[in-house]
């Protein structure tokens, strides 16, 4: 099942001047359904007319399977590339990090906002009851010449 956050709208907007912006989202996951494999989850999204700067994106993911042995697995990316920001993060520990790499595809687009979703490849044991995920995403404007 996919759930879209309807709540979750970018903050910032790169005007045409060449500023990287980083635009902080977040997401509180109290309260949440209970999450199957093959979920995907709305946890960011990158504004209409940008395009995200991989590198300089930062990633925090708590605690998502809170049992003793957990099984959970999952990637962050777009609907098009599960995989373009992370693969095979365990959910049994809390994430933080930089993408660090380049992925082989562009996230963003000149006119609509692009979603960032968490996609669960495996099954929680047991869902955690709350935690708050964060991403900083860093975002230019998109340039026509070389987008």
């Amino acid at each position: 099942m996919q759930y879209d956050n309807a709540k979750q709208k970018p903050r910032v907007t790169p005007e045409t001047s060449g500023a990287v912006y980083v635009d902080r989202q977040s997401i509180d996951l109290s309260g949440a359904p209970a999450y199957l494999n093959g979920d995907v989850i709305q946890v960011g999204v990158v504004p209409a007319g940008s395009k995200l700067i991989p590198h300089l994106t930062r990633l925090s993911f708590p605690v998502l399977d809170s049992n003793a042995t957990p099984t959970g697995t999952y990637n962050v990316g777009t609907l098009v590339t599960p995989t373009a920001l992370a693969t095979g993060l365990t959910a049994g520990t809390a994430v933080t990090r930089n993408v660090g790499s380049l992925p082989d595809v562009a996230i963003g687009d000149p006119d609509v906002e692009v979603p960032i979703y968490l996609t669960l490849t495996a099954a929680l044991a047991t869902q955690a009851a709350a935690g708050k995920v964060q991403l900083d995403l860093a975002v230019r404007a998109w340039d026509h010449a070389v987008d």
